[in-house]
């Protein structure tokens, strides 16, 4: 076969993300390399057309580039999509219905191992202006370590706030993987190496799907490998390098930084390792020309081995996000409305705790202050309160049920988890809700269910009771394998929210999981101001995290320059100066639809709130959304927010909350 086919095979499957390999031999044994074809049809794969006879093309290029599309779309897509062998690419492609004999794929695997023709999935080219850019192999696995050892130290601001989301887009979201990503990004690794993920659960079943994962004990480290953490916790870290029997490691978001940390190899909760390929990129400079829109280029190309195909699909869930984002954030906030009023209640509760111990009742005697903790998500609701022991009335041990009664109203109900016991007899008792229970993991597939769907198979899996549970509507399918299940759960939440743009709440009602559209979630008998709220802290910043310019930009290999998209706020500049945001994008369909987006989500401050002494309400917990009315001096708010975590105090007969708040916008006195 002339060298110039192969060319055409190579540039085609990495244009659309198939083996060269496969395609090559497949060219070989179907038209012995583009000799023997159907007459003045230059169609060296035998490829029909739907309605009989084969198909016509110009040239041999075009061609090759309609089989590469051919197999990785349409009914090909759902075969190919996690085939990453050339056995497994060729048996997939079969199996879609290219060809029906069962000798045809060892026929190609020989073709394959007799030529040598893997050689071609290993050393990929890059065409640019009709050069051919050879893909270098000057960096190791060591760029992505050196790159985590610079970050050692690296603080977040606050509420998983970091340099890192922010390049991911998802500020605010647990970071331990979005750092690996950040890493292998910034070392000139491809997401086809290391996956772009902020999930630890999609990162692990990712190297899984592509025979890449080894489970502790079963493998020695080595330094560049992703160690996964999912053994009683999730978590991830990048290894430096295995000492004895002593694992390194550069973490994210350990204890809110990036750190290094020693592990046994036997560690408990390392579940096993990531071992990327890595095949690194050509890294060039460029040198750019300061113009807003197709910036020319010169030196080597830097296109990632990601697939176009790959590149599409990604294209498509992004635009989702982005049109969730800014279908969100071009709605105004909902303002307070006239049903709101004020309540006559003036804190004072009666308070009624029962314990059971085997098959009696106590009615407890609390000490001081009990505490009823609740968030918005991730965590199971905790009540702590401290009782005496020694007179022989009473005792309760782990396991044991608890029910908190209000005003003859029940208002929670869960489980001794910790006693802690003083010298004077005083017991501290912390208990949780069912939800606790989520915190157990497991491996389960799921085929075509919503997360309603996933919340009620993993009930009755654990045993756990359910009420009211909305119907979610969005089906998904996921293999999740030794997932914590909160984070099964959270994860499926998350999935709806990007594509349905709709949020659901997740909370366990007095002994039953209930999940709810936060629709519903509205508290108006909980207005809080000045009169109802004893202090409040209110921050605001533009230090980080705050951008008036978002550039995106493009790299164009058929124009040869960079397509540059650009959204701005002049207001915001003269005011504050130019923040820019930098970003380069894989897909030029995004570009418009991502810097709007994103000049939604950062053209403004920073902005935190926590009220502190607010009159008790039973009905708010994590995820409510509470009308607020405060002057804050600078800046008013006069609208829903939504309760991330709030903290109920029983105190002497008193019940106070604190609350910690967001959403819901301000609106500013001065020009922001």
């Amino acid at each position: 076969m002339k060298q110039q086919y192969i060319e055409y095979c190579v540039a085609a499957a990495e244009k659309y993300g198939c083996k060269a390999s496969v395609m090559i031999a497949q060219c070989i044994l179907e038209s012995s390399g583009f000799v023997h074809m159907p007459a003045k049809t230059n169609n060296g794969f035998g490829i029909t057309k739907s309605g009989g006879g084969f198909r016509s093309y110009s040239n041999k290029r075009e061609s090759c580039m309609d089989y590469a599309r051919l197999v990785t779309s349409g009914n090909y897509a759902r075969y190919t999509r996690s085939a990453s062998t050339p056995e497994e690419w060729i048996r997939a492609i079969c199996k879609a219905g290219y060809n029906s004999s069962s000798s045809y794929p060892d026929q190609i695997l020989s073709i394959i191992k007799n030529n040598n023709l893997t050689q071609y999935d290993e050393k990929p080219s890059i065409r640019l202006k009709n050069r051919t850019v050879a893909v270098e192999k000057e960096k190791t696995k060591s760029d992505i370590v050196d790159v985590a050892l610079s970050q050692v130290g690296y603080h977040e601001s606050g509420n998983n706030q970091t340099k890192y989301n922010e390049w991911f887009g998802m500020n605010g979201a647990k970071w331990c993987h979005i750092f690996v990503s950040w890493c292998a990004y910034k070392a000139g690794v491809s997401s086809s190496v290391v996956p772009k993920t902020a999930s630890t659960d999609a990162g692990m079943d990712w190297f899984k799907k592509r025979g890449l994962f080894k489970y502790k004990g079963h493998y020695s480290p080595k330094r560049g490998d992703i160690v996964y953490f999912k053994t009683g916790r999730s978590h991830v870290g990048i290894v430096e390098y295995v000492s004895g029997d002593s694992l390194h490691t550069i973490e994210g978001n350990a204890g809110n930084a990036v750190k290094k940390r020693t592990y046994s190899l036997e560690n408990g909760t390392i579940t096993g390792y990531g071992v990327p390929k890595y095949e690194s990129l050509n890294t060039s400079d460029y040198e750019y020309n300061d113009q807003d829109s197709n910036i020319k280029y010169s030196g080597s190309s830097s296109k990632s081995d990601t697939s176009e195909k790959e590149k599409r699909e990604q294209a498509k869930q992004e635009l989702a996000l982005l049109n969730s984002v800014l279908s969100r954030h071009s709605k105004k906030n909902e303002s307070v409305n006239a049903k709101i009023k004020k309540t006559n209640f003036d804190g004072s509760v009666e308070i009624k705790l029962i314990g059971s111990h085997g098959k009696k009742n106590y009615i407890l005697e609390p000490v001081d202050e009990i505490k009823l903790t609740e968030e918005r998500k991730g965590s199971p609701s905790e009540l702590e309160f401290k009782a005496y022991y020694g007179s022989g009335k009473y005792i309760l041990y782990e396991g044991d049920p608890v029910l908190l009664v209000i005003n003859s109203i029940k208002r929670f109900y869960g489980f001794v988890f910790t006693r802690s016991k003083e010298k004077d007899g005083l017991i501290t008792y912390t208990a949780y809700d069912q939800l606790r229970y989520l915190k157990n993991k497991d491996t389960i597939v799921f085929k075509h269910k919503t997360a309603s769907d996933m919340l009620k198979i993993i009930a009755r899996r654990f045993g756990l009771k359910t009420g009211s549970i909305d119907n979610t509507k969005y089906a998904m399918s996921k293999v999740e394998d030794n997932s914590e299940l909160f984070d099964i759960i959270d994860n499926a939440l998350e999935e709806t929210t990007v594509t349905k743009a709709t949020q659901y709440i997740l909370y366990d009602d007095v002994g039953k999981l209930t999940l709810k559209n936060v629709s519903k979630m509205k508290v108006n008998s909980c207005l809080i101001d000045e009169e109802t709220a004893e202090d409040y802290s209110y921050k605001t910043s533009i230090d980080s995290n705050v951008y008036n310019q978002i550039k995106l930009y493009y790299e164009n290999e058929k124009t040869g320059k960079f397509d540059i998209y650009i959204a701005k706020s002049s207001k915001s500049i003269n005011k504050w100066g130019m923040l820019q945001y930098l970003e380069k994008i894989d897909y030029p369909l995004v570009g418009k639809l991502k810097s709007r987006a994103m000049l939604q989500l950062y053209n403004q401050k920073m902005k935190s709130l926590s009220i502190k002494g607010v009159i008790g309400n039973l009905e708010v917990r994590g995820g409510s959304l509470v009308p607020v009315l405060l002057n804050l001096g600078e800046a008013k708010i006069a609208n829903y927010m939504m309760v991330d975590k709030v903290t109920h105090s029983f105190k002497r007969g008193i019940y106070t909350m604190d609350l910690e708040v967001s959403g819901g916008g301000f609106s500013s006195d001065e020009q922001s």
